[in-house]
Formats: C-alpha cells, sequence, structure tokens
C-alpha cells in the first residue's frame, strides 16, 4: 500500500515538473513579488555540471496584474493560481519546444529549435470548449474550426514577429490559461495581457541561443520563490 502510494505521487509530480536533470539550458525570470509587470531575465546553460550565467541579465515585462501560480507542487501555500483571463503570467517551471516567426522557415534555418512560419491562417485558441483550446493552430485552413475565441498570430502591431510558445497547461485544462508566449514588447516595460515580453534585440539573441537538444525550460517566478525552490532542485543562484 505504501509503496503504491509513493509511486502514484511520484507520478503525479513527475507529469507535472520538467526533468531539469536532462536540461542544460535555462531562461529564468525573477520578479520582486507577485503584483508587479517587470523583472529581470537571465540566461544559463550548464557546462561540465555547473550552471554559467550567459550575458547580462536584462528588463521584462510580464502580465498587467503580475505573475500567478500554474498548477504544481511547487507552489507555496495559498498561492494565487493562474485562470484564463487574469492578465497574470503563470508561474513555475515550463519546457520551451516551439518557436515561430513572421520570417520564412528558410530564413531562420539557423535557429536550433523548432520553428514555423506565421502566416495570415495562424490562430492560438482560446477557447475553453475548442479541442484546440492552448494550441497554436499555424494553417486554420487544414482542421475544421471549433472555436470562437483565438489569438491570432500575425499581427499589424509586429508583436509576434518572434515568438517563443510557453509549455504551460499541457493538460489543457479549460479555465487554467492559454497561449502564453515570450514575445516582443510594445514599448520598454509595458505589461502584457500574460505572455513575457521583451526588446526585440533580446529575443532574437534568446532565440538564436536556444538549442532544442539542451531541452531548454522557462522558469519564472518570485525571488522568494526560486530561493525555496532553489534549496530542492538544481538551479543557478541569482544574486
Amino acid at each position: 500500500m505504501m509503496i503504491s502510494l509513493i509511486f502514484t505521487c511520484f507520478f503525479m509530480i513527475s507529469t507535472i515538473l520538467p526533468n531539469l536533470n536532462e536540461g542544460k539550458q535555462l531562461v529564468i525570470v525573477i520578479l520582486e513579488n507577485r503584483d508587479i509587470n517587470t523583472g529581470q531575465l537571465y540566461k544559463f546553460e550548464k557546462l561540465e555540471g555547473r550552471w554559467n550565467q550567459i550575458g547580462p541579465a536584462h528588463l521584462i515585462a510580464v502580465g498587467a496584474n503580475g505573475i500567478a501560480w500554474a498548477k504544481s507542487e511547487w507552489a507555496p501555500e495559498r498561492a494565487v493560481l493562474k485562470k484564463e483571463g487574469d492578465k497574470r503570467s503563470p508561474a513555475g517551471i515550463f519546457p520551451l519546444t516551439q518557436t515561430f516567426g513572421r520570417v520564412s522557415v528558410k530564413k531562420a534555418k539557423y535557429l536550433a529549435m523548432p520553428y514555423e512560419e506565421i502566416g495570415p491562417n495562424a490562430q492560438c485558441i482560446e477557447d475553453k470548449k475548442s479541442k484546440y483550446y492552448n494550441q497554436i493552430v499555424f494553417d486554420n485552413t487544414k482542421v475544421n474550426p471549433d472555436w470562437e475565441q483565438d489569438d491570432r498570430m500575425l499581427r499589424e502591431d509586429n508583436l509576434y514577429d518572434w515568438g517563443i510558445f510557453v509549455e504551460h497547461n499541457n493538460l489543457k485544462t479549460p479555465g487554467d490559461g492559454s497561449c502564453i508566449f515570450i514575445h516582443i514588447w510594445r514599448s520598454p516595460g509595458k505589461p502584457t495581457a500574460g505572455c513575457t515580453a521583451m526588446s526585440k534585440k533580446h529575443l532574437t539573441q534568446l532565440m538564436y541561443w536556444l538549442d532544442a537538444s539542451k531541452n531548454p525550460d522557462l522558469v519564472l517566478m518570485t525571488r522568494q520563490d526560486y530561493n525555496r525552490i532553489r534549496k530542492i532542485i538544481d538551479l543557478p543562484q541569482i544574486d
């Protein structure tokens, strides 16, 4: 009975948390508290078993109302949890597996991440009733649309000229939040609807640094939560 319970708990945790032992790249976003909408982004790479910072930290913007925890074993007690439309960016640890942008696949060939060009038929689905909820449909002419709410990817404001899909709410639980990206900001420090944003220069550098073979993760949380979790798992020190 006890063995079965331990296995069940381990399975539940492993389905929520990435295996950081396999990851060799971290994109770390630190905020001083959960209700502010700017923070600092750090890049780290593991070399010979040690985390090394890559370049200086820089300013980023998050949701207009700050951040809220994705459902996770790492969330603190009485945590504010991420919900659809709350204008908070999800806090937690999330794999980064997909990039996108306005340029062609051919022109983006030097990226070391999976990449898709966004065109007029690309949408990210925010409709909780859709079977495509929390997915980017890069060509809506190849599926049977069953949604009413979506985020058009080809924008006049150029926010998605470059972008990274954050693997948040992988279980696609309705209402837990959808279509979370790292993208270009509207202006320096201007908050988002729930994504993480930065200058085009910094995002371009980030996308060309990321390497799918190194299993990159986004770590986004307050400094207090980061220092708490760092005592449990292998995360670099942030001064």
